[in-house]
């Protein structure tokens, strides 16, 4: 694989995620090079509910890398890139409603 990845269209929130908080380092930190080894494969990944293990790996990767979705798949590793960005907006959605004061803002 090239150091260029094909960008995944953008994540469609019910509001306007741009003033959600989102640390990110992604213009700064290294490029990885993935290979498809690093990536789940369809019908290998976990279902369900994600795992608190899952989810403190998404957020790492998260301010890691920001949106660039195929590398937190990747950190995750045991999740697609369509769970993990199904994963972000569900978590962006409840930052989104904390923020706004309508709770959501228990621990999954």
């Amino acid at each position: 694989l090239s150091s260029t990845l094909a960008q995944p269209p953008p994540v469609a929130t019910s509001g306007n995620s741009a003033n959600a908080p989102l640390p990110t380092a992604a213009s700064s930190s290294p490029s990885i090079t993935l290979t498809p080894a690093d990536v789940v494969e369809p019908g290998q990944e976990h279902t369900g509910r994600w795992t608190a293990e899952e989810h403190e790996a998404f957020l790492t990767a998260l301010r890691k890398y920001g949106k660039e979705w195929k590398k937190v798949a990747a950190r995750v590793r045991t999740r697609t890139v369509v769970q993990t960005r199904t994963h972000a907006q569900k978590y962006f959605q409840k930052l989104q409603r904390a923020m706004a004061g309508g709770g959501g803002a228990t621990k999954e």
